[in-house]
């Protein structure tokens, strides 16, 4: 009777393979059982533990139900899910959103300009304004378009109380320093005044 040589050329470790299941490995006579746990997300927990995972049908957001686009930042993806919150307006944003809605707020008008050259290293800019009689007067500083600093002077508040001042790095190219006020109203006497400096 011929001999048959069965060889069984696995590599599996017991705790390559599910704790309770039987495997044999190089051994057809030594059965092995293996030690793997059974893992589970949890949700809230940022834990993802080594082990066998089962999954859910129904992704990670239904392990975890605050996976969800409403709450992660509008075009940011995680796992699948792109955001859709908008980011909260920062503090000088709000202020003048609410200026503007309460008192229909007219449009910017710049009061002062100047080109920073690309050699520039440091800038200093400082704003300052204010009116006589009712209504709001904003001031800003603009740097390449971005606003720097913002004050505004509110209603009933006469005398110059909108003051603002920025410091801060030059781009390394050319760009155009603003000072803009604007009006809550077209008839308020408004005055503002500011200027800007910097360092090569």
């Amino acid at each position: 009777m011929p001999i048959r040589l069965v060889v069984l050329p696995g590599d599996a470790l017991v705790t390559d393979v599910k704790a309770g299941k039987t495997f044999f490995r190089d051994n057809k006579a030594a059965e092995k059982t293996g030690t793997m746990p059974t893992k589970a997300i949890v949700a809230g927990a940022e834990t993802y533990e080594e082990g066998y995972h089962a999954g859910d049908a129904g992704g990670l957001s239904a392990i975890d139900t605050d996976l969800a686009p409403a709450n992660i930042k509008e075009a940011v993806n995680i796992f699948g899910k792109v955001g859709t919150l908008e980011a909260a307006p920062t503090i000088t944003e709000a202020i003048a959103a609410v200026a503007a809605k309460q008192s229909g707020a007219t449009a910017w008008i710049t009061f002062g300009s100047q080109s920073i050259p690309a050699s520039a290293i440091h800038i200093i800019a400082r704003v300052s304004g204010g009116k006589v009689g009712a209504g709001d007067v904003e001031v800003q500083v603009l740097y390449n378009g971005v606003q720097k600093a913002y004050a505004i002077d509110v209603e009933n508040e006469d005398g110059i109380h909108a003051t603002d001042q920025w410091n801060g790095a030059g781009l390394g190219s050319t760009a155009d320093l603003l000072l803009q006020y604007r009006a809550s109203q077209s008839f308020i006497t408004t005055y503002a005044s500011g200027g800007g400096w910097y360092v090569t």
